[in-house]
């Protein structure tokens, strides 16, 4: 009976703290505007995964969408990259290892070229989900109606050019031209067909838009796996901590139930 009363507290905040997990993973946003988002697999343990995804952002992306809360010294003592390559091929303003990943972008007139200037896509993982990047980055379509002249069944009427069309090549819907404007032509959208080819095959290019979202999700929490590591031992300490706790209240006790 005491052992119940004692372990009953710890029971009930496990329970709820479950349920709690539960909760977040049914409300998370996993969808992908009006289709559903397709699977990825995370490892954040894959270093090579996270550098290669590295070399596609600096040389894609990082033009338009800063990491202005991650450093490149951050990624080359994670990733293990011999920090003169990394200088060599991955810091092309001419920065130092420490600055943060920056661009020269003007937002102004960002503004005026995109009608909102580029977000900083420190966070992208965490504010949607990898699913959601992994599928908006393959999703890109010809549409002569628009001002890039491509539209994306996750962001309808984006205004974000397909940046890496040379690598997928160009994607139309197999039914091009049903529709009126940008989404009903999401919506009548189930499948692409390769209008032309980019330098990779698509199987290639979803291996690295895989390797970028790993590097994305990589960057919106450099610290996961140290913090995962420590996590270990702080329930080992915990459980530890238990039993003594235990035996101490028993003793504490052992007098006052034989009265």
């Amino acid at each position: 009976m005491t052992a119940m009363r004692f372990f009953c507290p710890y029971f009930i905040v496990g329970i709820l703290g479950l349920m709690a997990l539960d909760i977040v993973a049914a409300t998370g946003d996993k969808s992908c505007g009006t289709i559903d988002c397709d699977l990825i697999e995370i490892d954040i343990h894959d270093k090579v995964a996270i550098q290669r995804g590295a070399h596609t952002y600096v040389h894609y992306c990082l033009g338009c969408h800063s990491l202005r809360y991650m450093r490149y010294d951050d990624i080359v003592q994670y990733t293990g990259i011999d920090e003169s390559i990394f200088e060599e091929n991955l810091i092309l303003d001419g920065g130092n290892i420490g600055d943060t990943l920056d661009n020269a972008l003007d937002q102004d007139n960002a503004k005026l070229w995109f009608g909102i200037a580029p977000p900083d896509l420190t966070l992208v993982t965490r504010d949607h989900s990898p699913e959601w990047v992994y599928t908006f980055l393959r999703s890109f379509y010809i549409d002569e109606t628009k001002q890039w002249k491509v539209n994306n069944k996750v962001i309808p009427n984006v205004a974000m050019p397909h940046v890496l069309y040379e690598l997928q090549g160009i994607q139309q819907c197999a039914n091009q031209g049903e529709g009126q404007d940008g989404a009903e032509k999401n919506d009548s959208c189930p499948q692409f067909t390769l209008l032309e080819e980019g330098s990779l095959q698509p199987q290639e290019f979803d291996a690295t838009i895989a390797d970028l979202v790993h590097f994305l999700v990589f960057v919106g929490e450099p610290y996961r796996v140290e913090r995962e590591r420590l996590g270990i031992y702080v329930l080992l300490f915990l459980s530890i901590m238990i039993g003594i706790t235990w035996l101490l209240k028993r003793e504490y006790w052992k007098d006052i139930h034989r009265s």
